[in-house]
Formats: C-alpha cells, structure tokens, sequence
C-alpha cells in the first residue's frame, strides 16, 4: 500500500510546475520505480510538463480499444505521403522542363509514399521549435530530412529498393543524400510545419 501510494504521488506530481516539490526518493522501491522517479524529476526540472507532445503520465497505458490516437497518426501519415508525392511530381516535372522535354513528366516511386509519411514523426520536433525563427527551424527539419532520407536509403539499398541514386552529382554522400539539396529540404519541411501544426500551435 505504502509502494502504490508513492507511485500516485509520483504520477500526479507529473501534471505539476517545476517548481513544485519534487517526490520523495524510496530506495525500498524496485528497479522501474527508480526509473520512473528520475523521469518524474528530469520532467519538472527541465520545463518538460509544457511539451504538449510528451505523453501524460495517465496515458503511458492507454485503455484497450482507444484508437483515436492511432486514427489520427495514420490520417496524418497518409497526407504526409501525398503530400510529398505531390511535391516530388512537380519537382520532377520542373526538372524535365530544365532538359527541355516539353511533356513536363514528373514522377516518383511507391516506396517514397512511406518515405514521405514517415514526416509525421516531424511534429514533436515542430512542437520542441515552434518558438524559434523560421531560419532555425529550417535548419533543424533540414537535418531531419538529410538524416531520414539517408537512413531510408541505407535500408531500401541493402533489398537493392532504392529509388534515388545521386552519385551522378559531386555533392553526394554515399549516393544517398545531396548537399546541394539542403535549400529544398529547409523550404522542404518549413511546408510540412504547416501541414503538421494547427494554427493555434504555429
């Protein structure tokens, strides 16, 4: 009774200022609980209770059931992917403009949807930056998107699945990512902040 009454006031002191009193430390308490207390504590010091992203204590199990949450991810990976499908079409379309094909043929690949989607996971980090000047925050989802798209590259060449090869341009690291590519990747994902972020959050 004495263990569950610390692990509630533990919990409840996760909704508090910083400030507050932090929970009193029980070495009688076994491993995951001395977890819990150091995150409890590194929480309410570090401002970390006004990241609207981080999860509640109340919501570390969440009922069975309840898919509002992952409906809504998924809604949100789905416009993430189109609309990075959409982007690429029109980026290579412009390129075949720039070779003088007058077709304008822009295209893109299957995979890149699921590459695209994965932006969702951009929006704790829009949450984490959104105060700062637009020019940081591009820097930031700059090397988000180098970081994704190298990593998604490594994985799809490994089942030779890749459908982007730069070794063609100097400016490549390990035919993966372009560094001339950094101007698009910071408009890149200032776009997907607003397709993330609700006006109230921006």
């Amino acid at each position: 009774m004495d263990k569950l009454q610390h692990i509630l006031g533990i919990a409840q002191l996760c909704h508090k200022p910083f400030h507050t009193v932090q929970p009193r430390y029980n070495p009688s308490l076994s491993c995951p609980f001395h977890i819990f207390y150091c995150i409890t504590v590194l929480r309410n010091t570090f401002f970390l209770h006004n990241l609207s992203f981080l999860p509640k204590s109340r919501n570390i199990f969440p009922k069975s059931g309840n898919t509002v949450g992952m409906k809504k991810f998924m809604i949100t990976f789905l416009h993430c992917g189109i609309f990075g499908w959409c982007l690429e079409i029109l980026f290579t379309a412009f390129q075949s403009f720039r070779r003088r094909e007058k077709t304008g043929m822009g295209n893109t690949s299957v995979f890149m949807f699921f590459v695209y989607g994965m932006a969702v996971f951009l929006k704790p980090v829009c949450l984490l930056v959104r105060k700062l000047p637009a020019f940081f925050r591009g820097i930031v989802y700059m090397l988000c998107i180098f970081s994704a798209e190298y990593t998604a590259g490594a994985l799809l060449s490994k089942k030779e699945l890749c459908p982007w090869n730069y070794e063609r341009s100097r400016y490549h690291v390990k035919k993966l990512i372009r560094l001339d590519y950094a101007p698009l990747w910071f408009f890149t994902g200032l776009l997907f902040e607003h397709l993330l972020l609700p006006k109230s959050s921006r």
